[in-house]
């Protein structure tokens, strides 16, 4: 299964996302990031000028991949709002 910016590779039990950093912040893609660390193993990287690439891969079997990807746009958003609140 794939969308534009979220691939779930289900060979891999894994969720490839691609974030444009022009409009997700670096530092909240980053918080999100650390957060999904306790249920997942998390990797990012990219350029954080232009697109972060962050890679998610489930400690658990309980956890969907199918809406994993979805869950962390989520997060950023929230986040995001947060922070322009501030």
């Amino acid at each position: 299964m794939s969308s534009d910016k979220i691939n779930v590779d289900l060979t891999k039990q894994e969720v490839m996302l691609f974030l444009n950093t022009k409009i997700y912040k670096t530092s909240c893609i980053l918080e999100a990031a650390d957060m999904f660390s306790d249920a997942c193993w998390v990797n990012t990287d990219g350029n954080p000028q232009e697109t972060m690439k962050v890679v998610l891969k489930p400690r658990s079997d309980d956890i969907s991949l199918k809406t994993l990807g979805y869950e962390f746009y989520n997060y950023v958003l929230a986040l995001m709002r947060n922070h322009n609140m501030v």
